[in-house]
């Protein structure tokens, strides 16, 4: 089997003392690639540097909601710089968030217009965060005409999946479906096409059962692959196949070995 984690956020601190240990652990477990998305400037160079390090990890750059109120006005020329590297494979993550509002909700709007017109300028795929802004991302992204992306740790119900795919996106899952209180979300897996669904650890966070409460990491992908495969009543090797795809379909810029 061949798995690839689509959204890990690998330059976290919690892993500096064993990264190493981390890749070593996704390889034993089927996980051969693994994509590094951006939430700012300095991520996002953190992000290249690892993709230049080491050949299974890709990186994505941008500007996250939380922080765009802390961005300067040439950061995005800084981050137009790093997506034009090989190993760039889309601008991310980007979107809203209007659960904390750690930065205010016109700023955010804002700085995620700028980066949906970097996009189609540069012709990449977006990994977009979304939380408690349905009305606002729906509109903005319907209005952009940019359907090519990745709703990442979709966290809505079957209506809000119907309306992202009708779009062109995909769908991020990560191991919130195995949550005890996600049914929603398990509804929106039965619900979409399985030619339109990504795996994603968002490590170190949201570690999927029976992991929950450790730092998540990659090698967890075969937990959410799993629950995916039970959901859709398909093998484990069907979704492996089918989602692995979807991810090369997608991050068109990963080389396939």
């Amino acid at each position: 089997m061949f798995l690839m984690d689509t959204h890990c956020h690998l330059y976290d601190k919690q892993f500096n003392d064993d990264f190493d240990d981390v890749i070593n652990r996704a390889f034993e477990n089927n996980v051969k690639l693994m994509i590094i998305p951006a939430s700012d400037l300095e991520t996002s160079i953190l992000a290249s540097n690892l993709a230049s390090k080491y050949k299974e990890v890709y990186f994505c750059a941008g500007i996250h909601p939380h922080d765009s109120e802390k961005a300067f006005v040439d950061d995005l020329k800084t981050i137009e710089s790093l997506l034009v590297k090989e190993k760039a494979v889309a601008i991310g993550e980007i979107g809203l968030d209007y659960h904390y509002n750690f930065s205010p909700r016109d700023v955010q709007i804002r700085t995620l217009e700028n980066q949906l017109f970097l996009a189609k300028k540069l012709n990449l795929p977006i990994v977009v965060h979304s939380r408690e802004c349905f009305d606002d991302l729906s509109r903005i992204l319907k209005s952009s005409d940019h359907g090519n992306g990745v709703i990442h740790c979709f966290s809505g119900d079957r209506e809000e999946a119907k309306f992202y795919l009708d779009l062109g996106f995909y769908l991020g899952f990560t191991g919130n479906i195995t949550f005890k209180n996600a049914e929603d979300i398990r509804d929106a897996v039965k619900y979409a096409p399985l030619d339109r669904i990504l795996i994603e650890t968002d490590s170190p966070y949201l570690a999927p059962i029976p992991k929950r409460g450790r730092r998540n990491e990659p090698s967890f992908i075969p937990f959410i692959a799993n629950k995916l495969a039970e959901l859709k009543n398909i093998s484990v090797e069907e979704i492996t196949e089918k989602t692995t795809e979807n991810a090369f379909r997608l991050f068109k810029k990963i080389e396939r070995n």
